[in-house]
């Protein structure tokens, strides 16, 4: 997908975050941003330096961990990043510190002898981003991070991205996962059909659109749901209304005067279930980008 007029200022320090469904251009931008592809026109400047006219001084200023794992399948753990260390210009001695202290704080040590193959999804992932801020890069690009993880790894790849921001390293990521950016991100944009749509902080995003609150019914004869969704038309400051399988979902303005007037709807249909959802970074991406399928 190629990239229309995207404007970014990303702040130093922080953790941001580009969302956007399959083909929106996502990996155009990060792999323009990375010196892999080169703009038809525009620019891209990443701590002072030109990512077009001076790729090489770039590379130097970021790390990159794609969504694959790209370790050296013939090294040790401690080799992968030791010879990183070594390619960015260290000395043998530095080399080893370097990678040392990496193990040490991504709490890989005991697996310092470990080839790649024997290490699981979660561990792997570390020592990627392990070995992308070797060099000491000021600007971290991850795609799609926790991809594939477990939640107990994708909660622990979580605290590894809040301690890279610690360190003061800007952090660019990609996801899929809304609750992940919601963690994460001090700023999120949202690119469609290779353009930005909204760029803010996830509550100015929330707040910007007035995204509905979000009622999802379950009822014991799901067989009516039709007839309750339209009785439920009918009832004032409801935006829309959907059929699910075992039931509807609602959206409207408020709770406040909704409530009510939905469970005595519901009622005669065998009301089994109520639960409410207040605005969330799903719900905005969803307003934005629609519901269907991309390939």
């Amino acid at each position: 997908m190629a990239v229309d007029a995207i404007d970014l200022a990303i702040p130093e320090g922080g953790i941001f975050g580009l969302l956007g469904p399959n083909g929106a251009g996502k990996t155009t931008t990060i792999s323009i941003c990375t010196t892999r592809a080169l703009p038809t026109s525009g620019r891209v400047v990443i701590a002072g330096h030109s990512a077009a006219s001076e790729p090489a001084v770039t590379r130097r200023c970021i790390g990159v961990v794609p969504q694959y794992n790209t370790l050296d399948r013939s090294l040790t753990a401690f080799e992968n990043l030791y010879f990183h260390c070594r390619y960015f210009g260290m000395s043998r001695s530095a080399a080893t510190a370097r990678a040392t202290e990496l193990l040490e704080q991504f709490r890989l040590t005991e697996r310092a002898q470990a080839m790649p193959n024997q290490l699981s999804g979660g561990l792997a992932q570390r020592l990627l981003v392990g070995r992308a801020i070797a060099h000491r890069p000021a600007v971290l690009f991850l795609d799609e991070p926790s991809a594939g993880l477990d939640p107990q790894s994708r909660l622990a790849m979580w605290e590894v991205v809040r301690g890279l921001k610690d360190q003061g390293i800007t952090v660019m990521l990609t996801t899929h996962y809304m609750e992940e950016a919601e963690a994460l991100c001090d700023r999120v944009a949202i690119i469609d059909h290779g353009k930005i749509l909204i760029e803010g902080t996830p509550d100015e995003l929330k707040s910007s659109l007035q995204i509905q609150t979000v009622f999802g019914l379950e009822l014991e004869r799901p067989g009516e749901r039709e007839n309750l969704a339209v009785a439920i038309r009918q009832i004032p400051h409801v935006s829309s209304v959907e059929t699910t399988a075992s039931g509807v979902r609602v959206f409207g303005k408020s709770a406040e005067g909704i409530l009510p007037a939905l469970v005595n709807a519901a009622q005669p249909y065998g009301l089994r279930d109520l639960s409410i959802s207040g605005p969330t970074l799903e719900t905005v991406f969803i307003t934005l980008t629609g519901r269907d399928l991309r390939e």
